[in-house]
């Protein structure tokens, strides 16, 4: 038996999904359907699927609407896939894979994107496909400036997501990715052991001579119970070198570094701290400090 109108709407504005024509019709009528978009609560999304103009932004909502246009066989792409991973803002374009028989539609926040690979993909939320972790970063990397691709890699790979052989065979899956050399410089500064931009800035610039090849990065150490990580540690000087990007500015970050510090004092370990300012501005300045403080610290 086939649920009246109100509840049409009602259960689309519930569960923010979207559902192809032909399902709503088997589950209420076609009158029903028509009925809900004329009060302008339901709304057709793409040929064929319909979901609540109250979710009709969100990109949960898009994206389930996207698996029903595809029949489930599309994959999302690019930085609507890394969104879905917590790694950036919702984009305004949703970028899918082609599926068979499904051309460009004219809707502003659909691209379909045509590969000549087949994308291996994930199921999350809504019911959709995404691209899997380095499948995602590699075809969102292109469509951001360089600061923002550089970024969206050291945090997919901070936060276990990818590293640099997932990155790397991506990346040669994909024969027209666009940045593929700044992208190959960063696959293999994570594959030395960089965790961010300004770090390999740092290890290339400051911290790349013969006098600091005793360095050890990405160094934990144990202190009264707590573990810490240290960008760069000389185990010979118990000194730490710290690479500070721009969350370090913010207040209570740098009550935290001031605690931390203090902790690791009480064990001998002095921390050096270096700012991105310092980092890009003055290297041999950086440099030169670094050296300086090694030596009188017996190196």
């Amino acid at each position: 038996m086939r649920s009246p109108s109100g509840s049409l709407t009602a259960w689309f504005e519930r569960s923010a999904a979207a559902l192809p024509r032909a399902e709503v019709e088997r589950r209420w009528s076609r009158t029903a359907l028509r009925g809900a978009v004329r009060s302008g609560r339901v709304e057709r999304m793409l040929p064929g699927v319909y979901a609540a103009s109250l979710h009709a932004h969100a990109v949960q909502t898009r994206a389930s609407a996207i698996h029903a246009w595809t029949k489930g066989r599309g994959v999302i792409i690019g930085s609507a896939a890394v969104h879905f991973y917590g790694l950036v803002a919702p984009p305004a374009t949703l970028k899918v894979t082609a599926a068979p028989g499904r051309p460009q539609p004219t809707c502003p926040w659909v691209q379909v994107a045509r590969l000549s690979v087949e994308i291996p993909a994930v199921g999350l939320g809504a019911g959709c496909r995404v691209a899997t972790p380095a499948y995602a970063v590699v075809t969102a990397f292109g469509e951001l400036d360089p600061q923002a691709g550089a970024d969206l890699v050291y945090a997919a790979a901070r936060r276990g997501l990818v590293d640099a052989h997932t990155l790397g065979a991506a990346a040669g899956a994909l024969p027209r990715v666009r940045g593929r050399r700044r992208l190959q410089s960063l696959t293999a500064a994570i594959a030395a052991g960089s965790e961010s931009a300004l770090e390999t800035v740092g290890l290339r610039t400051v911290f790349h001579t013969r006098e600091f090849s005793d360095l050890i990065r990405q160094h934990w150490v144990s202190v009264a119970g707590q573990n810490f990580r240290l960008d760069m540690f000389h185990a010979a000087t118990l000194t730490a070198i710290e690479l500070d990007g721009g969350t370090h500015a913010d207040p209570e970050q740098r009550q935290r570094d001031i605690a931390r510090d203090a902790m690791l004092a009480t064990r001998g370990i002095i921390t050096l701290r270096f700012s991105w300012r310092q980092i890009m501005r003055d290297p041999e300045g950086c440099r030169r400090l670094a050296l300086e403080v090694l030596r009188s610290r017996g190196a």
